[in-house]
């Protein structure tokens, strides 16, 4: 409850969604204001825009810690990496992402590549 009061800044008794961004960067997430907007329509039961107090326990609660989501990560790289050499080349990396339903555009494709890094071998 003291961390619904924390966030609900104007003391409205909601938390709008400029106040969530900022409650979930503080947890250490960092969603997008997309994000933000379908994390709301999830548990805004009564459709009015902001969340009451129980509205935003059920969205907490529904969230994972970043420690759960980086574990997340190094299973979905052990599911890649099958033949287990430890690293994934870039162009089996751009053919997996490539193939999902939800394409990811090509500039965004280099700049995650670039992120995370490409030994001299272009793996990641």
């Amino acid at each position: 409850k003291e961390a619904f009061h924390m966030y609900d800044a104007d003391g409205s008794g909601h938390v709008t969604t400029k106040e969530l961004h900022k409650a979930m960067r503080t947890l250490g997430f960092n969603p997008t204001e997309e994000e933000i907007q379908e994390m709301v329509n999830e548990v805004d039961y009564d459709g009015n825009g902001v969340l009451d107090f129980n509205e935003f326990v059920d969205l907490m609660e529904n969230q994972k810690k970043p420690d759960e989501e980086e574990q997340d990560l190094i299973n979905a790289f052990h599911v890649f990496d099958s033949d287990d050499k430890g690293y994934i080349e870039a162009s089996e990396l751009r053919d997996l992402l490539c193939g999902m339903e939800k394409k990811i555009p090509e500039d965004e494709l280099q700049d995650m590549l670039r992120y995370y890094g490409l030994d001299k071998d272009r793996r990641v």
